[in-house]
């Protein structure tokens, strides 16, 4: 029986065609279509390694996932051109891949902005919200609200306890 990425707190390659990229997934289990999965998306030369502190704060309420991006971690290296758009193809695939669908809330490290920008342009209906950390101040043409973090965990964890209606 293949994992269940949005019940299981499970870590493991994905394959999203071209090749395979690893992907975790913690915290409690997404049961309504309404319940966003968290995504982190890390800094440029970094993969999902960094960020046990801030996992341990949103597990307790949220579904979180990480990655490593293709030639990081135990992820396998890509055949696309590296850019940001190339690179948020493949988190849309990996997505896809997982069968992880939306809502989704992208937490953005440093490089991982500009990636989430792009995904933002992929997924414009599916992305909720975002939060950049040490990203530009401006992180593009803004189409949602964009929370600092603080104010994000005590909104998600809001949001999470009583999902808003329609």
């Amino acid at each position: 029986m293949p994992p269940n990425w949005n019940t299981d707190n499970i870590s493991g390659l994905v394959s999203i065609g071209t090749h395979s990229l690893f992907l975790s997934a913690s915290g409690p289990p997404r049961t309504s279509s309404s319940s966003p999965a968290v995504i982190i998306e890390a800094g440029g030369g970094s993969n999902q390694i960094p960020y046990p502190a801030l996992q341990r704060l949103l597990t307790p309420f949220s579904r979180v996932y990480t990655y490593d991006r293709s030639g990081f971690g135990l992820s396998q290296s890509s055949p696309l051109i590296r850019n940001a758009s190339s690179m948020a193809s493949e988190l849309a695939s990996l997505l896809d891949s997982a069968s992880i669908p939306g809502p989704y809330i992208l937490i953005a490290h440093s490089y991982g902005g500009i990636i989430s920008r792009e995904i933002l342009a992929l997924r414009d209906r599916d992305v909720k919200g975002m939060v950049p950390i040490n990203t530009m101040k401006r992180i593009g043409p803004l189409t949602r609200d964009f929370f600092h973090l603080k104010l994000f965990i005590n909104i998600l964890r809001e949001w999470i306890m009583s999902p808003p209606r329609g």
